[in-house]
């Protein structure tokens, strides 16, 4: 059961969506063509600091980004602005990108912030469940599921 969160697009940039579900937020950035390229322009960084300011309350307990390609640090600057205009504590971060032809999909993680590359034509879909510290001391833990694993460890994709 449950509801189901309203998907916020960006009017001139529709690829671009933003939903906050159970204190958690979620993004969809994307390096579009054509007449509304966005390569050199702060379009990603805007819709970001934008919807992070529409949690006046500092409420939110991880984020999730989406996007084609990993995201430019400007990026993750207005995450931190949000983080520091909210008590300066780093929130867990997941960014799921799939540009850079990998040799393996293999999660990285520096700091709070985890980063999982997919490889279109080769991983299967993946499911991610955030699962909250029920003791509410040690915040927001990602578990990423690959639907379709290809065998022990992280698959060689070369």
């Amino acid at each position: 059961g449950g509801s189901r969160p309203d998907i916020d697009r960006k009017d001139a940039n529709p690829e671009l969506f933003y939903f906050s579900h159970n204190k958690i937020a979620f993004f969809g950035l994307n390096q579009v063509t054509g007449p509304a390229y966005i390569d050199g322009t702060t379009i990603n960084e805007d819709w970001i600091e934008d919807r992070l300011s529409l949690d006046t309350n500092c409420e939110l307990e991880s984020i999730v980004i989406v996007a084609h390609r990993m995201p430019e640090q400007t990026v993750y600057d207005r995450v931190d602005s949000y983080f520091a205009h909210c008590g300066g504590s780093a929130l867990p971060i997941l960014t799921v990108t799939g540009d850079v032809h990998p040799r393996d999909y293999c999660m990285t993680r520096s700091n709070n912030r985890l980063h999982l590359t997919v490889e279109a034509f080769r991983s299967g879909p993946i499911k991610v469940s955030v699962v909250r510290d029920p003791n509410g001391f040690e915040g927001d833990f990602f578990h990423v599921f690959d639907t379709q694993p290809v065998g022990g460890g992280c698959p060689k994709l070369l």
